[in-house]
Formats: C-alpha cells, sequence, structure tokens
C-alpha cells in the first residue's frame, strides 16, 4: 500500500477544511481530525540497516520496510 506525503495529505484537509459543514456532516469532522493527526505523527522514515537480514527499519518510528 503506497503512503500519502505530507504535501497530499495537507491538500487533502484543506479541501475538507473548505467544505462547509453542512455538505461534509459531523461524520467528516472525525476524518479532518485524523488527517490533522496523521500530518502531525508524519515521519520521514530515517532508515538502519539490519545487515544479516537486509531488513530496514526506521530509526524515529520503527516501521520495517
Amino acid at each position: 500500500m503506497n503512503e500519502f506525503t505530507k504535501e497530499e495529505l495537507g491538500e487533502i484537509y484543506w479541501i475538507l477544511e473548505g467544505c462547509t459543514m453542512d455538505y461534509i456532516g459531523k461524520e467528516n469532522n472525525q476524518l479532518i481530525n485524523k488527517i490533522q493527526s496523521m500530518i502531525d505523527n508524519y515521519c520521514e522514515h530515517k532508515e538502519t540497516n539490519h545487515s544479516y537480514y537486509s531488513i530496514y527499519q526506521c530509526l524515529k518510528c520503527g516501521k520495517l520496510k
């Protein structure tokens, strides 16, 4: 699965934030909050190699690649 870039998340947030509350409804306000949380917690993934197994893991968030 491809991840959104921080810039793409910002664009999605901007589009949702620009919609009127009458149009997007209360449930999409939760979506706006989730997108904002994803932006706040975005990781640029600084990777290190576990040499024996050639497994890459982010030093910042621990995500395996």
